[in-house]
């Protein structure tokens, strides 16, 4: 069960209490992602994309350029302004850039998005044949490949464009995923 004080709209009003049930969906014997690894005898991978955001497609936006005060600890001249050219972590539209980021560089590299599942994505080979899948959950990607030569194709594309906080090996041991283990 979560519990939790809701907000609730206007000046001075308590929040509201509520609840949800709730089950540990990552502990889900029938959970998809690693079923089906398992099922296609793929090996797994987990990466984690180290400051997704900052690695998203350079910004262009409407309202035009976006200037910020520099945090303690920058060093720059008193008064200066930074300038931004991607997005990070607080604008509305970060998550948007840093989606159609990861999902332009996996298309561009011929991978197909599942009709059941929109986070699954896919690769096929030639004769029709699952080469590799990944399940996209923000930052964190869950790799399966069909085999050696498809794994290091894959982790070779993916470390062109993006820097990993780290990229794991899923049957060497227990690894997190999305913050779950």
């Amino acid at each position: 069960m979560v519990r939790r004080w809701k907000p609730v709209e206007g000046t001075f009003v308590e929040p509201e209490a509520k609840s949800r049930l709730c089950v540990h969906g990552h502990k889900d014997p029938d959970s998809g992602s690693l079923a089906v690894l398992v099922n296609f005898r793929m090996l797994g991978d987990i990466a984690d994309v180290k400051n997704a955001f900052t690695q998203s497609d350079p910004m262009t936006r409407s309202q035009g350029q976006i200037y910020v005060e520099p945090c303690e600890g920058v060093d720059v001249e008193p008064g200066s302004l930074i300038l931004l050219l991607v997005s990070v972590y607080g604008l509305d539209d970060a998550p948007v850039a840093w989606r159609r980021t990861a999902v332009g560089h996996l298309e561009k590299h011929g991978f197909e998005r599942s009709l059941l599942e929109p986070c699954w994505w896919l690769k096929y080979r030639a004769d029709g044949a699952i080469q590799n899948m990944m399940l996209l959950e923000v930052d964190d990607f869950f790799i399966g490949s069909a085999d050696a030569d498809a794994r290091a194709w894959i982790r070779h594309i993916l470390e062109d464009r993006f820097r990993f906080e780290k990229y794991r090996d899923c049957h060497a041991g227990p690894v997190d995923f999305a913050g779950r283990r």
